[in-house]
């Protein structure tokens, strides 16, 4: 029995290992470019997605979440959606932003978190958008719809993305009790980040990809 304990400790070790990292890789295929929340007259709000690899991605059962102004899936590609290798779709959609602030999830079939945009109030006529050179840093800009983000001159002041391009801040596993006497098996997640960590999106999951703990 107890080396039945220990195999299911060492699984579960594999498996979380596996989950952090894995999440870590998906992270940096498709971001969240560009965000249109305050259009003008007779125009509607639109998200840019931008491929950051040199291969194909088809978007079927992705889904786009608005975690503010009315929270839930702004839209869920329910078909065949191909977004080309360094190439940008838009994602147009109707008063579903919040000129005031916004926060916007991007989730893969797996429900995996991919990448989150959070943006604070917008001047109308006007776009958030990721430096193309440096993906974490975001700045209100002409729109540029379509094409690759264009910085400003003079620079603008800039405001951090709520993500990096190249990762999802991620918890790491600090400690687990796979094997105790009276009481129940736990696993201790850590934040090492000099930020708040929303677990939203994230999954902790067995060798069997049982959910075990956390919410989506």
């Amino acid at each position: 029995m107890k080396n039945l304990q220990t195999h299911r400790a060492f699984l579960l070790i594999i498996t979380v290992i596996f989950w952090v990292l894995s999440t870590r890789d998906v992270s940096a295929q498709v971001i969240i470019n560009e965000v249109y929340p305050n259009p003008n007259t007779g125009e509607d709000e639109w998200v840019e997605l931008y491929n950051t690899t040199n291969q194909s991605i088809d978007l079927i059962d992705w889904k786009l979440w608005d975690l503010e102004s009315s929270p839930g899936v702004a839209i869920q590609f329910d078909q065949s959606t191909i977004l080309e290798a360094a190439g940008f779709l838009i994602v147009d959609l109707h008063n579903t932003l919040n000129n005031t602030g916004d926060t916007l999830l991007l989730k893969n079939p797996q429900d995996e978190l991919i990448d989150t945009l959070g943006y604070t109030a917008s001047t109308k006529g006007k776009s958030w958008a990721r430096d193309p050179s440096n993906h974490a840093v975001l700045f209100e800009t002409v729109p540029t719809k379509g094409e690759a983000n264009v910085v400003p001159t003079p620079t603008p002041t800039s405001t951090p993305a709520t993500t990096p391009n190249s990762t999802i801040l991620s918890p790491t596993l600090s400690e687990i009790t796979a094997c105790p006497d009276d009481s129940a098996e736990w696993v201790e997640l850590y934040n090492p980040h000099d930020t708040v960590l929303p677990l939203l999106g994230f999954s902790l999951r067995d060798s069997k990809n049982k959910i075990l703990g956390f919410t989506d």
